[in-house]
């Protein structure tokens, strides 16, 4: 199962509230994360890859605001429509019938949000290539 880091530092900053590094590991089982390893600056969590969100503090984070009741219900977000496009090429359809993107703008990111995006790509993708798997499996039987 993969794995994420979560520091201490980085949760208090965007929790925007004070919580005890004991009061952080008590309640990280009770959202699904199992704890392999805890140091004094950060605790490495298992996740499961059926919740890519869990791939970044940010959505652990949403998960223990509604645990703990200091945020609840769908993030408010504003979006509008976009200039740019994307191109897809008429050859990988079939492979990928829907592409999506975001443009975030005026943003900062450091070294570990870059990384933690990665992750979810990642985990996000491999679970994708997992279910086509396991598709291509069920398929092949021969069933009846």
């Amino acid at each position: 199962m993969p794995v994420v880091t979560l520091y201490f530092d980085r949760l208090e900053r965007i929790f925007g509230k004070k919580l005890s590094k004991d009061r952080i590991i008590s309640i990280l089982p009770l959202i699904g994360l199992d704890i392999e390893e805890e140091t004094k600056d950060h605790v490495n969590v298992e996740y499961s890859p059926n919740r890519p969100d869990y791939s970044t503090d940010y959505g652990i984070v949403s998960s223990l605001q509604g645990l703990l009741g200091i945020k609840t219900g769908m993030p408010k977000l504003k979006i509008k429509k976009g200039k740019d496009a994307i191109i897809v090429n008429q050859s990988v359809r079939k492979i990928r019938p829907f592409v999506t993107a975001i443009e975030a703008k005026n943003g900062k990111l450091d070294e570990e949000t870059i990384q933690q995006l990665e992750r979810t790509r990642n985990s996000s993708l491999l679970n994708h290539l997992m279910k086509n798997q396991y598709l291509k499996f069920l398929r092949k039987m021969k069933w009846g």
